[in-house]
């Protein structure tokens, strides 16, 4: 399997798609790979996270998604089909600061705080994704090394 760097890309237009995909799924005998690899970050599996993976502009595969745990993800028979995918993947982590929730509608309750959260995964595997692989039919492996380091 290649992996592929892409130059500056619309990615995060599919994510909302990706989500729902996720939770909707489809039949299992409809031509989809399955994917599973790992992900370190700055050569420290990641601990937890979200791996999307949505066509190319101007391809007609399926976006497909799954969780990271412990370093390591599977996208079962759910997955996308053979193609070119760009792949995004984000990870949260709390900040240590408290910060106030906004008022929104009836029964909020002003001044509640709660610890903030970041996103800490570069743009560049994400919203700016520079990150392409190549999904054959069948089982697939995909592993990525992420790095902080511009």
């Amino acid at each position: 399997m290649e992996l592929l760097i892409a130059r500056g890309s619309a990615a995060s237009l599919f994510y909302p798609c990706i989500l729902f995909v996720m939770f909707v799924g489809c039949g299992s005998d409809d031509g989809r790979a399955t994917v599973r690899g790992s992900v370190t970050f700055d050569g420290v599996p990641l601990d937890a996270g979200v791996i999307a993976l949505g066509p190319e502009p101007g391809s007609s595969g399926l976006a497909a998604g799954g969780v990271i745990e412990s370093g390591s993800y599977s996208i079962a028979s759910d997955g996308p089909l053979p193609g070119k995918y760009m792949v995004q993947i984000t990870a949260s982590r709390k900040t240590g600061q408290m910060v106030e929730v906004p008022t929104i509608g009836p029964g909020s309750q002003p001044g509640t705080m709660v610890e903030q959260t970041e996103q800490y995964i570069p743009a560049k595997y994400n919203k700016n994704t520079e990150l392409i692989v190549e999904i054959e039919s069948g089982s697939n492996r995909c592993d990525f090394e992420l790095s902080s380091a511009g």
